[in-house]
């Protein structure tokens, strides 16, 4: 079923972009994830345009979106969110990624959002016993915890994915999380 599918995993995407994402789209994606812009789905071959739809931008990125969708069309709204939209059918012309390219080179590297990690707290209320149900939903309860925070992300699947206050998902967002602070260090 290449190309048609709904919203898949971004690390299962990555791992295998020759069957979910169209060939001219690719790179164009590959640019976005070099500044941890983590993408929800793209178009295939029975839409009118290239699109691709966006995850969560950092408030930097979410302003320059929203300045750019002023004034230019290409900014707006695509299937699933907001997104990057080029007026031309799929595969019609080798110009897709230059013009993609144009839009994404406006857009700065920014750390992994809320996609790809959760707070302590959010960890402490999903991954351990250390909450109460409050109207139906979890809230954290701290005097219900009997070790340090470390010690629970230690005993947990994220043992090597905690850093600067959030548990990371997976590797691929600790480590993107890790080549935007050393970029950031850098500077």
């Amino acid at each position: 079923m290449k190309y048609g599918y709904g919203k898949v995993d971004m690390l299962e995407v990555m791992n295998n972009i020759d069957e979910y994402i169209v060939p001219e789209n690719r790179e164009a994606c590959r640019l976005l994830w070099s500044k941890n812009i983590f993408t929800v789905m793209c178009n295939n071959y029975d839409n009118e345009e290239s699109w691709i739809t966006l995850n969560k931008l950092s408030d930097e990125n979410k302003k320059i979106f929203d300045e750019c969708a002023k004034t230019d069309e290409r900014f707006g709204y695509t299937f699933g969110g907001i997104g990057l939209i080029i007026p031309i059918k799929p595969c019609k012309d080798v110009d897709t990624y230059n013009d993609f390219k144009e839009l994404i080179e406006k857009f700065k590297y920014q750390d992994v959002q809320c996609d790809g990690c959760m707070t302590l707290e959010e960890f402490m209320i999903y991954y351990t016993d250390c909450y109460d149900v409050i109207d139906n939903n979890r809230v954290f309860n701290e005097t219900k915890m009997i070790k340090s925070y470390e010690e629970y992300i230690k005993d947990s699947e994220f043992i090597n994915l905690y850093h600067d206050g959030k548990v990371y998902y997976n590797r691929m967002y600790y480590d993107a999380h890790i080549k935007y602070k050393y970029y950031i260090n850098k500077k």
